[in-house]
């Protein structure tokens, strides 16, 4: 599993969302609103191969997209 964590500087809906590198969806982790602070949220990828995945950090009109590679 790993864990990513985010902060957000007022309430705001959030998604996050993982994918591969065809760019299909693979899990949806969060979608819900958040108050203003730090979080984290943890994807346990037991589940899917190894190889390289993007999430998809949403909040309000904030997006980030980031890479992340798992080996097991």
């Amino acid at each position: 599993s790993t864990t990513i964590a985010y902060q957000l500087p007022k309430a705001s809906m959030v998604s996050l969302k993982i994918f591969n590198t065809l760019g299909q969806l693979v899990v949806m982790l969060l979608e819900e609103r958040r108050e203003a602070g730090s979080f984290q949220a943890r994807w346990n990828a037991s589940d899917v191969p190894s190889g390289v995945y993007f999430y998809r950090l949403q909040a309000g009109e904030f997006v980030q997209s980031k890479k992340s590679i798992l080996v097991k």
